[in-house]
């Protein structure tokens, strides 16, 4: 090996772990798989894809040396549904490219995790939102051009792909971003923990009430405000951690109705039923 090809070396995998990245792209790989479980029935279109919230949070909280376990991850993903190395290979890279330019938005822009600033959140949509643009147009691009993808439904299929990686890391990226070991051993061991564990049961009994509640029902008109004062009130009262986890496991509840054919957001329109699903996580 070559001096200069050492030294490149060196500065990409520079104090990189092998079990980091083996954990980063087990994760992806699994997660991918409960994203593709949480598609539209009759439709290939992704309702939450977590992997990208677990990227994201990943190369943000470790560093982005550890791009190589989202690549390995995404292509693993792609070659168990039985896509063609070619297409594995290219979509993974809009997988990897999609994470890092959100993180590197993100340092730009001087984002704290603790969110402790009003601008923290606008500054992680924005970048989650640019960054999942990559991720979109290398998938959907690469679909197309191997023949996978009429042209006719690229633009679709676009929306369908980015809006799906925006919604895993706002509501995946975000539990993990703020997560905070003192915070939650301070959560655990205090006065709070009584509080902490009551908002964990009602949010569990409001997530079994969106899965068993009849599709149309009457009672989801006030459930759905219901469900953001809870989750504003934890916010407040125990931290943004906290809401953020009930946040995702909720949006976990409202996307697997819809998967099946049931809830509020159910629409014969498949499209008409994403954007509201969206919209509301």
């Amino acid at each position: 090996m070559s001096i200069k090809t050492e030294t490149f070396a060196n500065a990409v995998f520079e104090n990189v772990t092998v079990t980091r990245v083996v954990m980063l792209a087990f994760a992806y790989f699994i997660t991918g798989y409960l994203g593709l479980e949480l598609s539209i029935v009759g439709s290939n279109i992704t309702l939450i894809w977590l992997p990208t919230g677990i990227s994201v949070a990943a190369l943000f909280r470790w560093g982005l040396r550890y791009w190589l376990g989202v690549w390995l991850g995404a292509i693993a993903v792609n070659l168990a549904i039985g896509s063609t190395v070619w297409v594995a290979f290219s979509v993974s890279v809009g997988n990897t490219l999609g994470p890092v330019l959100a993180v590197v938005l993100l340092q730009r822009w001087h984002f704290n995790a603790a969110i402790t600033s009003w601008r923290d959140m606008p500054i992680f949509v924005a970048s989650s939102t640019l960054g999942m643009m990559v991720s979109a147009t290398f998938g959907v691009l690469t679909l197309a051009v191997g023949g996978l993808l009429p042209w006719s439904g690229a633009d679709m299929a676009w929306l369908g792909w980015w809006l799906g990686d925006v919604v895993g890391v706002i509501v995946g990226g975000m539990a993990l971003i703020t997560f905070d070991r003192g915070e939650f051993d301070r959560l655990l061991g205090s006065k709070l923990r009584s509080e902490f564990v009551v908002s964990a049961v009602i949010v569990g009994c409001l997530g079994l009430a969106w899965l068993i509640m009849p599709v149309r029902s009457v009672g989801y008109v006030f459930l759905i405000p219901l469900l953001v004062l809870v989750l504003l009130g934890i916010a407040l009262r125990l931290g943004a951690w906290p809401a953020a986890v009930f946040a995702l496991a909720l949006s976990a509840c409202a996307a697997w109705t819809l998967a099946i054919g049931q809830g509020p957001f159910f629409d014969q329109n498949l499209h008409l039923a994403i954007a509201k699903l969206w919209a509301y996580m």
